[in-house]
């Protein structure tokens, strides 16, 4: 694999970044008065979608802003969309955007996190506060659910409603929710599912990266007059098949993210230490296949044309192929001889496990397509299995980092 297949994808990945250093505006409109005017609306996720959006007829046109006392909702196309509402929040009425979950008998929308339920003209807020409890001299802070008694006053007029959860064992959460209102629409004759409810509960990106890897090998004390404390590895290139999994319905912003990894990695070692007043020169020669597996959650920043993320998780690495070669030269000082030995190598760890957190940023260049780039830091237990030969393993680590660009699918 030529490294200049990497660099010619990361002028290209710096390039795109440039162009693209904005707010990111999508196809979608506003509602006013019964009117929908389409234009772009700036891309976002968060409680600020319940205060404002921006808006643009145009692509290229000034940005206005819009809040819910102005407008009647807003939306994306094929995506999300809001209504204005009036809300009575700690004790004061207030106009917000609510998002839409379900329309029908009963409607259901989001709001900071929370939920929102109306039936004919009225909201009722979904309330599920804690308290605190005390057992036996131990504190413990106890879910209230208040929002089961409001579900059973507005479903308890459908005949023959079966529900799909008891009630008692309906949790505080999106699809658990969902489910039961959709279930009482379907009993009550009148349901409109909104956009949001027609996507799939979870959708897979795929995609192809490269990458430059580096690895330090932190071996312990012990071996400090020997071979020395550490051995780097030299940067070597890699290639990775990410596999991320979203769930659109709750947000596009998280996903599980998995990516098997192949790369070598090369060890070319050196030290030179007294032994007995006699110069020894050590030599280390390590070679091995490395497959990568990390597992973990990413998140993105929506809001701009390029989109920033983090990332941790965790990782095993498979040590494959392994070849390796150790010896040492003496050099007798008062016989002006060397002498040469071939040393017998420390096995290797067959696994090594750790932990991983990222810092990255991509950016779209067609309809379903991005291009990313990450930095990747790695933190795990050491290469050698020195417990196979020695009674007192001594704590070993292994830090790695990795340059990552890729594309990927959405």
């Amino acid at each position: 694999m030529s490294k200049h297949y990497f660099f010619a994808l990361l002028f290209l990945l710096l390039t795109v970044v440039r162009s693209n250093a904005q707010k990111q505006f999508v196809s979608g409109y506003i509602l006013n008065n019964r009117d929908t005017l389409k234009g772009f609306i700036h891309l976002r996720e968060g409680s600020l979608t319940h205060q404002f959006c921006d808006f643009k007829t145009q692509i290229n046109a000034e940005e206005k802003r819009f809040t819910p006392e102005i407008i009647d909702g807003y939306g994306y196309d094929n995506d999300r969309n809001y209504i204005s509402a009036s809300i009575e929040k700690e004790g004061v009425k207030q106009k917000v955007f609510l998002e839409v979950y379900i329309k029908g008998t009963i409607s259901m929308y989001r709001l900071d996190g929370g939920f929102v339920l109306q039936k004919s003209s009225n909201f009722y807020p979904l309330k599920n506060s804690e308290e605190l409890i005390i057992v036996d001299g131990e504190q413990y802070l106890q879910e209230k659910k208040e929002y089961l008694g409001i579900l059973s006053f507005l479903t308890n007029d459908c005949r023959g409603y079966k529900r799909p959860i008891p009630l008692k064992k309906l949790s505080y959460s999106l699809e658990s929710i969902g489910s039961y209102i959709t279930d009482y629409n379907k009993c009550s004759g009148l349901q409109e599912e909104s956009i949001l409810t027609k996507k799939p509960l979870f959708s897979v990106g795929v995609g192809l990266t490269l990458s430059i890897n580096g690895q330090n090998f932190f071996i312990g004390s012990e071996f400090k007059n020997l071979t020395g404390d550490k051995f780097r590895a030299n940067p070597t290139l890699g290639i990775g098949l990410p596999f991320y999994l979203y769930s659109p319905r709750i947000s596009n912003s998280y996903a599980f993210y998995v990516e098997p990894q192949l790369t070598k990695t090369s060890i070319q070692h050196h030290n030179q230490t007294s032994i007995d007043g006699n110069r020894n020169d050590f030599f280390v020669n390590i070679n091995y296949d490395y497959l990568k597996i990390p597992l973990g959650v990413k998140y993105r920043y929506l809001g701009r044309a390029i989109i920033p993320n983090f990332g941790i998780g965790v990782v095993t690495n498979f040590v494959l192929n392994e070849n390796q070669k150790w010896s040492r030269d003496i050099h007798y000082t008062s016989k002006g001889v060397i002498e040469s030995q071939d040393l017998i190598p420390y096995p290797l760890h067959k696994k090594i496990f750790g932990g991983w957190g990222s810092l990255g940023a991509e950016s779209k260049i067609g309809k379903r397509i991005s291009i990313f780039g990450e930095f990747r830091l790695e933190y795990g237990n050491g290469l050698l299995d020195k417990s196979l030969i020695l009674a007192d393993d001594e704590v070993q680590n292994t830090i790695g980092y990795q340059f990552i660009i890729g594309i990927k699918t959405r």
